[in-house]
């Protein structure tokens, strides 16, 4: 096996288990909110808005420091912050509450130190050519991963309780410790971070700038916006069982994982305009059901759909984006492209939780307002998707 290939299925590794991870730092913590705190909607609003904001702020500082070396010590350090969090998890038990902030700032922090020379690795690492193919298969894996995750931790946490379930999660995080170093370095630049000059760059192109303004509005809905939580939120209130959080996940991820190898095998190297905004419409699809009547069955359908166009669309974004920091994007410029790429999703994620923050101000009975505006924005963003190009073989189709 070439090393090439062997690092890219660390990679795939890597992100299948860090996808574990979230999981149980996502819907899952979510619940665990709700389940300790009266006041979970403010809770979690204000739990996001400090973790991305420490995200978007660290990521300049981070992308500045790494710009010319320590890539790899960086993302193990953010490898072993995430270690760090779920022990704190563990020991501070439902007293997380009363840390909120602190713990909210901390966990953005360690986020950013994973993702930024996470996001490096892969640009560096996968060649253009491979970045459509290795993406359908990271997808692929990571929702197989998926489909069996969500019903085992919910099935666990029912069982026993979200803080025993956080022990096998800790020994996971500890398994990519160990696969972060067999991570090689990659090579290193020697030239100044020019952050003003980059984002200067990408405002000039129609492309980038098309990108910059679609990872906004991803960062506003489908990557970690409240949209998610709005949901974890309304499904775990209708079921009040982890359980049922977790069959929700995993029927999504079956899906998915179907609609997946249909994209890896007639899309991957063409066109996928259509299949972009179709994609984008599933939630629209599904709307009218819960704005007429919240109901279990309704609030099921909608994340269904919401959950499988997440990975869609997800997919479909990053060969774009991946593919961008290989052609526009200069081997000089890639610290500072990220960099912003990550201030950018942050910025949407913190406006669409502030969102969130003003509705548990004013009452739950604005839930379905921000619901409609956010799957609105969900469409907006699939038909900007589908008008960036997408590049193979350093040409434009």
């Amino acid at each position: 096996m070439k090393k090439e290939q062997l690092e890219g299925n660390i990679l795939i590794a890597i992100n299948a288990l860090r996808k574990i991870i979230s999981i149980f730092l996502g819907p899952f913590l979510v619940a665990y909110f709700i389940k300790t705190s009266q006041d979970s909607t403010i809770i979690i609003s204000f739990y996001y808005i400090i973790s991305f904001l420490a995200h978007a702020i660290a990521g300049v500082l981070i992308g500045w420091f790494i710009k010319n070396k320590f890539k790899i010590g960086m993302f193990r350090i953010g490898v072993i912050l995430q270690f760090i969090y779920i022990l704190l998890i563990i020991i501070l038990k439902e007293k997380i509450i009363n840390y909120i902030f602190l713990i909210g700032f901390y966990y953005g922090f360690a986020s950013i130190c994973f993702w930024t020379p996470f996001n490096l690795f892969k640009s560096y690492k996968i060649k253009n050519i491979d970045q459509s193919s290795y993406e359908a298969k990271n997808k692929l894996i990571s929702s197989l991963v998926t489909i069996l995750t969500p019903i085992f931790l919910g099935s666990l946490i029912t069982t026993t309780n979200y803080i025993s379930t956080a022990l096998i999660t800790l020994v996971i995080s500890f398994i990519l410790i160990v696969l972060s170093f067999c991570l090689k370095p990659v090579s290193v630049t020697n030239s100044k971070f020019q952050l003003k000059k980059t984002f200067q760059k990408l405002l000039n192109n129609s492309n980038t700038k098309n990108m910059l303004i679609t990872t906004f509005l991803r960062g506003m809905t489908i990557s970690d916006g409240s949209l998610g939580v709005l949901m974890t939120i309304l499904l775990f209130n209708a079921y009040k069982s982890d359980f049922s959080l977790g069959v929700v996940n995993s029927i999504a991820a079956l899906v998915t994982v179907v609609i997946a190898y249909f994209y890896s095998k007639y899309f991957a190297k063409r066109k996928d305009n259509y299949f972009t905004i179709i994609c984008a419409l599933l939630p629209i699809c599904a709307l009218p059901f819960i704005l007429i009547s919240i109901s279990n069955l309704s609030i099921a359908f909608y994340d269904l759909c919401y959950l499988i166009v997440v990975e869609l669309l997800s997919l479909v974004y990053e060969v774009r984006m991946f593919n961008i920091s290989r052609t526009i994007i200069l081997e000089h410029e890639k610290s500072e492209y990220f960099a912003i790429y990550e201030v950018v999703l942050n910025m949407g994620r913190i406006f669409s939780y502030i969102l969130l923050l003003i509705v548990g101000l004013l009452g739950n009975i604005y839930f379905k307002y921000l619901l409609l505006l956010l799957t609105f924005i969900i469409l907006i963003m699939g038909v900007r998707i589908s008008k960036i190009k997408r590049f193979t073989n350093n040409y434009e189709e």
